[in-house]
């Protein structure tokens, strides 16, 4: 999971305010304004830690956290009457740390993709969540769409503020087509502009002032306008950590196995049965609420142990990607399966290593003629995940068994 190891990865850095960790800096360091002692740094990093590994919930994190700090007096305000520990430093600290974690692991996934030589998706569509608490500046870039490798992307990727809920999303030349997007270019209309910021200990805007990128476009109407990320914001996660970090793929692209060899069976039994289909939904919006409340029900992400040992993470930010292709009927009815998926990736029959994704394959019993069903689930570097429900043939699951072998039912039984 790559938005963990991003976290994992960093080092810890004193600060009194939080200007003193400035842009990329924060893909190196993880800090918390004035934390100054590094117990305090500590406790916090560890209950983030946690949150990212175990999909603790941000009431719980808060709920853990605020007893301890107190403990170390790290709450209210100092002498100075700063503000150090409270509910909602918090948290922003959750959702700060969470929302760069996850789209780090993201920005890094989806490069991989665009640069394919097959199935390539070198598009990237800005998407905001259009709703009353979206800012303005988020919402004139939902719809915008550039190159990957476009500059825009350095400056621009999410997240671009504090509690941002924005996202990117990838596309095919064919889904470009189909869509009727037309892509854009930012040659000539990124520029900076200076920003004080006000320095909490003095009272007073630091100097010098704090550079910021500006994007300048028009709207779907055709009217101009000038978009800042929140100063500080101007960097892209993913980006900086790849300056300094090593490879991150969990393995070099897998040759395919002869399972033959490995002595497992050429077909596989159903290990139980399959649960029920949900019904077909009329639209993208009615898909992407089944598959939430299938999956996670009022829960922000779910932490599934896999038989091979590690953690899968469900997350309620990816489920719109699985129907993002399909506007208004859904002729795909890959969401009917959704109640399938946890059943998988907890009771696999096989688990195979791809290239850097994770398949895992389950044989379920079908009411249907008694005909058994597979579904193949698919878990990207980053967490994201893809599925795809066949009937059973013997042919079918062969050809699903490529790369590397890391777990087999029929093997831990011998």
């Amino acid at each position: 999971m790559l938005h963990y190891k991003y976290f994992r990865e960093k080092d810890y850095l004193i600060a009194d305010n939080w200007t003193d960790v400035w842009q990329e800096q924060h893909a190196r360091a993880f800090t918390v304004a004035k934390a100054a002692k590094l117990s305090v740094l500590r406790e916090i990093r560890i209950g983030l830690d946690k949150a990212l590994a175990d999909g603790i919930t941000e009431r719980e994190f808060i709920k853990t956290l605020k007893p301890r700090l107190k403990k170390m007096g790290w709450w209210g305000k100092d002498e100075l009457k700063r503000q150090l520990g409270s509910t909602r430093r918090l948290k922003t600290i959750f959702r700060t740390n969470m929302a760069s974690s996850y789209n780090a692991g993201r920005y890094r996934e989806q490069k991989r993709q665009a640069e394919l030589k097959i199935g390539a998706a070198p598009w990237w569509q800005y998407v905001a969540v259009l709703d009353q608490r979206t800012r303005d500046q988020h919402r004139a870039l939902d719809g915008k769409v550039f190159r990957h490798d476009d500059p825009f992307w350095t400056f621009f990727y999410p997240p671009n503020g504090f509690n941002c809920r924005c996202r990117v999303r990838t596309l095919t030349d064919a889904m470009l087509k189909k869509r009727k997007l037309k892509p854009e270019s930012s040659e000539g209309k990124l520029s900076w502009r200076r920003e004080k910021l006000l320095d909490r200990r003095t009272g007073v805007f630091t100097r010098p002032s704090k550079r910021v990128r500006v994007f300048r476009g028009k709207d779907v109407a055709g009217r101009d306008f000038a978009v800042s990320p929140h100063a500080g914001f101007d960097y892209n996660p993913g980006q900086a950590w790849g300056r300094w970090s090593p490879d991150v793929r969990v393995a070099a692209p897998g040759k395919p196995a002869d399972f033959r060899k490995l002595k497992i069976s050429e077909e596989l039994q159903a290990s139980s049965p399959a649960p029920e289909l949900l019904p077909k939904a009329i639209n993208e919006e009615g898909a992407i609420k089944a598959i939430v409340k299938a999956l996670l029900g009022k829960m922000v992400w779910r932490v599934i142990k896999t038989p091979d040992g590690e953690k899968a993470i469900i997350h309620r930010d990816w489920v719109p990607h699985i129907v993002e292709e399909r506007v208004g009927k859904v002729r795909d009815p890959r969401e009917r399966f959704a109640k399938w998926i946890i059943p998988t990736l907890e009771d696999a029959d096989e688990i195979w290593l791809v290239g850097d994704r994770k398949r895992f394959i389950k044989v379920f019993e079908s009411g249907k003629g008694n005909e058994p069903m597979l579904l193949v689930l698919e878990e990207r570097a980053d967490g994201f995940m893809l599925w795809t429900g066949y009937r059973v043939s013997a042919a079918g699951i062969n050809k699903q068994r490529s790369g590397t072998l890391l777990y087999s039912r029929e093997l831990q039984r011998r």
